[in-house]
């Protein structure tokens, strides 16, 4: 999901950090510089932190926003919810993840969270 935010990229982070953690993630990498947010794994039952339900891997996901200048103040933010298609700790862990699909529980979290950007910033 991709829109364009007109912002300064500190505000957009801070905002983007704290409308995360209130959808129940914890913030694993957060950084204004790279312009960059990723959140730990949430198991979506037990609202836990975790990425080691290997029976049901749909129901543990990870956010990420990009955040990429447009021209001043306008950055372009670009979303994704993930989860793993399979648990294959032979593979690296990025091979294994997919976008959840529309009308997956991560995708509501993640229009929820985009939708309080747009209504705090426009968009």
């Amino acid at each position: 999901m991709i829109d364009t935010i007109q912002a300064e990229a500190g505000g957009l982070i801070e905002e983007l950090e704290r409308r995360t953690i209130d959808e129940g993630f914890s913030i694993r990498v957060s950084s204004v510089l790279d312009g960059y947010i990723e959140t730990d794994w949430l198991n979506l039952v037990t609202q836990e932190s975790d990425d080691g339900d290997i029976a049901h891997p749909e129901r543990v996901i990870l956010l990420r926003f990009w955040i990429d200048p447009v021209g001043p103040p306008g950055y372009q933010l670009t979303a994704e919810a993930v989860h793993r298609r399979v648990f294959d700790p032979s593979l690296d862990p990025r091979q294994t993840e997919v976008m959840v699909p529309e009308g997956h529980e991560g995708e509501a979290m993640l229009l929820r969270i985009l939708g309080g950007i747009r209504e705090r910033f426009g968009g």
